[in-house]
């Protein structure tokens, strides 16, 4: 096989997240050519995600023997190098409070894997001596704990969602290895689903260790998924010593479809950090809509979500089509931020409406693209309490959202509920349509409705709240 077919198994395989068929599929690239750059490129980019950055760095010099000229070659080793001084410092010491292990499968630096962030660092701070067990590849933020003292334990990458890909259901064995090796007081599971750490959370109960449970989401589909695995969750939520919910949508679910009994369940809301409460700032307003070509009268509207169907980003492109034949002069721009798999399906259909879609991709400046926009839109078919409606409300922004999950919660009445998608995506479509259409029509309005959102976001979804209820929470448990 050719370097680039190689090349193109080991991408397959990253999305996958299966990371160790990846690395052998960019070795073999290496050796079936060893002057292919990108087969050298994906590797050490493979390797430095999974925070190997030795191996990582000792890839980039072997690719400077076949292309010593290379100037990207240098710049990713001139960047492994602070990371690997930042790892090689003696990290300080961390407290001598109560061990605390955050246990999960949710890495990562979007949505819940910000959450865990926040979490870890705050209950640091008000001195629990945290570590954290998760598949390391992907969350940039780990460098930023450890510089607190919070440990880390990797995990292999698993994933509840696929079939056959389902270890946290049967195997407990890394579980096994971490409470051997540095027992915790109590560990906080935090979950992207309520069969998640399964297997490690009987494990616990069996050790006499107090389990407290984080369900970051709930979906209808896998009551029928999961149906054979549903007592052993009861059995388990019996024994926990709490199980958190991020909305009362989902804290009602799991009591009518997952087996939690009425003596355990509580809500506490997701935050965000104060960052995301600052005023806009004009000057990125003008920077971004001057590069996108966005004239100062166009309505620019942002969506922040992966590319994957389930976030809806077809029904915008929907409503668009409604919007060409309603009203084709419409002066409206869509902006979506993230990067997926339906990234190339998006673009041709994109293509072929007459309105200007930007697709950016991954971003690290958010906060700048919601100081630019006029409002944001949200089209999943299903989400837990999205960060995407709290750091848009927090900043002042109109939302339009799908009324599905915890989203009618946190809008409140300040937003624009839009039809669940699964029951009538033409109506989706079709208001969403409205919504634009009065969003550029009365801008005094649309700005009324931020105005309300950024002050509902700041009584409810505060970041120092939100760890403040967990650390209650742990102590009022001993």
């Amino acid at each position: 096989m050719k370097a680039e077919g190689h090349v193109h198994l080991g991408k397959l395989w990253e999305m996958k997240q299966r990371w160790e068929q990846a690395r052998l599929q960019y070795e073999a690239a290496t050796v079936a050519d060893p002057g292919h750059l990108p087969a050298w490129l994906h590797l050490g980019e493979l390797l430095t995600d999974l925070q190997d950055y030795d191996g990582a760095a000792a890839t980039y010099r072997k690719a400077r023997r076949f292309h010593p000229q290379s100037d990207i070659l240098q710049q990713h080793l001139d960047r492994l190098f602070p990371q690997v001084k930042t790892l090689a410092a003696v990290p300080p010491a961390p407290p001598a409070g109560p061990h605390l292990l955050l246990y999960t499968d949710c890495p990562g630096r979007y949505g819940s894997g910000e959450i865990n962030h926040a979490l870890a660092c705050g209950l640091h701070t008000a001195g629990f001596r945290v570590s954290i067990a998760q598949a390391m590849h992907g969350d940039p933020r780990v460098g930023e704990r450890e510089a607190l003292g919070i440990r880390h334990r990797p995990l292999r990458a698993d994933s509840i969602y696929r079939a056959g890909e389902r270890r946290a259901l049967v195997d407990a064995t890394e579980a096994e290895a971490l409470l051997a090796h540095d027992p915790p007081h109590a560990i906080l599971f935090a979950d992207g689903c309520p069969l998640s750490n399964l297997a490690a959370r009987e494990l616990a109960l069996r050790g006499g260790v107090p389990v407290i449970s984080i369900v970051h989401a709930v979906a209808e589909e896998w009551v029928a998924e999961f149906a054979s695995h549903l007592p052993r969750l009861a059995a388990v939520y019996a024994q926990q010593l709490e199980v958190v919910a991020v909305s009362q949508h989902g804290l009602a679910h799991l009591r009518r479809s997952f087996q939690l009994g009425p003596a355990k369940g509580r809500v506490i809301l997701n935050g965000r950090p104060d960052a995301w409460f600052a005023e806009v700032d004009e000057g990125a307003r003008q920077r971004i809509r001057a590069a996108l070509e966005v004239p100062d009268d166009s309505l620019l509207v942002l969506t922040t979500a992966s590319l994957e169907l389930r976030k809806g980003h077809q029904y915008q492109l929907q409503a668009l089509g409604l919007l060409a034949a309603r009203c084709p002069d419409l002066p409206i721009h869509l902006m979506w931020a993230g990067g997926g798999t339906q990234k190339q399906p998006l673009r041709a259909r994109a293509a072929k409406i007459p309105f200007p879609v930007h697709l950016l991709g991954e971003r690290g400046d958010i906060p700048d693209l919601l100081d630019a926009c006029d409002g944001v839109v949200l089209t999943s078919e299903f989400e837990g309490m999205p960060l995407a409606v709290m750091e848009a409300m927090a900043r002042g922004k109109p939302v339009a959202a799908t009324a599905v999950s915890g989203i009618p919660e946190a809008l409140g009445p300040t937003g624009w509920l839009l039809p669940d998608p699964r029951q009538d995506a033409e109506a989706t479509a079709a208001a969403l349509a409205d919504v634009l259409v009065g969003w550029q029509a009365d801008p005094v309005g649309r700005q009324a409705a931020g105005a309300a959102g950024r002050e509902r976001a700041q009584r409810l979804f505060r970041e120092a709240r939100m760890v403040a209820e967990y650390v209650g929470l742990l102590r009022s448990m001993g």
